[in-house]
């Protein structure tokens, strides 16, 4: 579980300040963070979809459930509760100021 010890928290770091930054600029005024996220993946989608089998959560069946699941193996490390806490509250906050509906109830 290196990847605990180095990368995760660095990675819910960046997408702590990715999600505010773009919150901020009022981008998911216009887009849900689902719809805009989902977005964003696709240039990617190729190895996203071969990470999607690795973890074995699909992004484009359940996007919100999908991304919690990856987030929350945070609290399984005392190093990175704090900051997976952080993150997922940060989606609570984003998400709740938009529509809230049965694409949301992954973060809640």
């Amino acid at each position: 579980a290196e990847y605990m010890g180095k990368l995760f928290p660095a990675a819910l770091g960046l997408l702590e300040v990715v999600l505010k930054t773009l919150d901020a600029t009022g981008v998911f005024r216009e887009k849900s963070v689902n719809e805009y996220l989902l977005e964003a993946r696709a240039p990617m989608e190729e190895i996203c979809s071969k990470l999607d089998d690795v973890t074995q959560l699909n992004h484009r069946a359940d996007f919100s459930f999908a991304v919690v699941g990856i987030i929350l193996k945070g609290l399984k490390a005392p190093a990175t509760k704090a900051a997976t806490i952080r993150v997922l509250t940060t989606f609570l906050d984003v998400v709740g100021r938009g529509t809230v509906d049965s694409t949301v109830l992954g973060y809640l």
